[in-house]
């Protein structure tokens, strides 16, 4: 009887471990949508645009080193396609958004990017 306790025991913290350790990790590889339309001054769209999404500051949950991150990706590139918008997914935290284009000035700014929020940034170079 004590055997069959113990066993029943046993199995349900195991079960118990792997939903939390499935649980954690589905909580911490959560990616959110960064997107945005790159234009001129004038509205008109650029296409080609590079757009690098560089990692200030991770907000993984329990991070042993938020100021970098060694779980999340540091840098995310794309470009604008033929309507000037572009699409990123990345983890939850703080960004560093760079845009370049020929002929223009490059564009910098802070983006903050939060769980279960997606995001969206128009930028207008000159």
């Amino acid at each position: 009887m004590l055997r069959s306790r113990l066993i029943v025991t046993l199995r349900y913290c195991c079960f118990a471990t792997i939903m939390l350790s499935a649980s954690l990790a589905s909580l911490h590889g959560e990616e959110v949508s960064l997107a945005g339309k790159v234009t001129d001054a004038s509205g008109a769209i650029i296409s080609g645009a590079q757009i690098e999404l560089r990692l200030q500051r991770c907000s993984c949950k329990d991070c042993p080193n938020p100021e970098k991150c060694d779980c999340c990706i540091d840098q995310l590139r794309a470009d604008s396609n033929d309507s000037g918008v572009f699409r990123i997914s990345a983890r939850p935290g703080d960004y560093e958004l760079t845009v370049k284009a020929p002929g223009f000035r490059v564009a910098r700014q802070q983006v903050k990017l939060e769980t279960k929020h997606s995001s969206r940034v128009d930028v207008k170079l000159e």
